[in-house]
């Protein structure tokens, strides 16, 4: 009568490969016997150091998918020790197969990541995938409030120079509606305003699960980031709302990259009313320059700033809310090597400044 491998559970792990390791394996009997569940300790010899097949089960020969469907349910804070087992585990737990089925028992969609990342030959792919699973890290917006549906969480005020310098609109006001596509699966339609006000959001690269390491593993990526804007319809008024991206280092004292974007009215133009979206690339390629920077680069902020006076003839002040924000986004996304992508937004002009390793960027709508 047949019988299957129903799990398994990882008794005493040993990190040579030649020496014996003492599996504690789980079966049962399926088809229409009654099910009879035992649990035994095995030996289980790694033969030559472990190699491709190489597993001795009581002188019966382990086939290598038999390994990595055990393997695959082997928790994922365990993942790193078991490759240090021996060369066949740490083959198998570094298969492109056995991480297609490891997403598919945790339901992640493995069509989510780029094709290019995960057709990369490198040994260490396994890590951006295991950090993946973990934190979602290549299919996410790390901004996790961008529109304001759970109020200012996330987000610093800076010291306010007027009362309630910014107000969270449920549906914008006096302009138009935001579009309804979906971003990472959340259709908002509320949106951030101020007249006067200053507030951004930080982003923990390492505690998000995307260390140093694991960056240069991704070269060559870019860290792209984008939002939704408006103005109010119903006044003239004048002024400018800026945005500011910042990389900041580990010790948030050394901005490692930044870039700049504005919005300007003025008295003579009439807001349309309607959402516009902008997006910025920050670029990392195979170079010595990225590289230096992704050594201690940690933190990503995002600010948003809003000043605005109404029309010297109108004596009144301007109603909150003049400058729009919504659908905030920053994500990770990796390039197909030797190839410049295009169509990423508006054309942003750049240049090294003095100090060391600092892109400074602006441009003007």
């Amino acid at each position: 009568m047949s019988r299957r491998l129903r799990s398994q559970t990882v008794g005493s792990v040993s990190k040579h490969g030649n020496q014996a390791v003492q599996l504690q394996l789980q079966s049962s009997t399926s088809n229409s016997v009654p099910e009879e569940t035992t649990t035994k300790n095995v030996n289980v010899e790694m033969e030559g150091g472990g190699g491709v097949n190489g597993f001795n089960l009581n002188g019966f020969n382990l086939p290598e998918h038999v390994v990595e469907n055990i393997l695959s349910y082997v928790s994922d804070q365990d993942i790193p020790n078991c490759r240090v087992v021996c060369h066949t585990w740490k083959h198998v737990l570094s298969s492109k197969s056995l991480w297609k089925l490891r997403f598919q028992k945790r339901g992640v969609d493995w069509n989510e990541i780029q094709s290019f990342i995960t057709d990369r030959n490198s040994t260490n792919m396994w890590a951006l995938l295991h950090s993946h699973m973990c934190h979602g890290i290549l299919h996410k917006n790390f901004i996790s409030n961008p529109s304001g549906h759970n109020g200012f969480e996330g987000w610093d005020m800076e010291p306010p120079i007027f009362e309630n310098p910014w107000i969270i609109e449920e549906q914008p006001m006096a302009c138009s509606p935001l579009p309804n596509a979906p971003l990472f699966g959340r259709v908002d339609q509320c949106c951030f305003a101020t007249c006067f006000g200053y507030k951004n959001f930080t982003v923990d690269l390492w505690d998000e699960g995307l260390t140093p390491a694991l960056t240069k593993l991704l070269l060559p990526f870019q860290i792209k980031c984008s939002q939704l804007f408006s103005t109010r319809v119903d006044q003239q008024y004048n002024g400018s709302a800026n945005w500011n991206i910042y990389l900041w280092n580990s010790d948030q004292n050394i901005r490692i990259r930044q870039l700049t974007g504005r919005i300007r009215v003025n008295f003579s133009i009439r807001s349309t009313g309607e959402w516009q979206k902008r997006e910025w690339v920050f670029k990392f390629e195979r170079d010595d320059l990225s590289i230096r920077d992704l050594e201690n680069m940690r933190y990503v902020q995002f600010l948003h700033a809003g000043v605005c006076q109404t029309d010297p003839l109108i004596e009144e002040e301007p109603d909150n809310g003049a400058f729009k924000f919504s659908h905030t986004c920053v994500t990770i996304e990796g390039l197909p090597d030797e190839q410049t992508p295009a169509g990423l937004g508006p054309i942003i002009h750049s240049q090294i400044d003095g100090r060391k390793g600092t892109l400074r960027s602006s441009f003007r709508v």
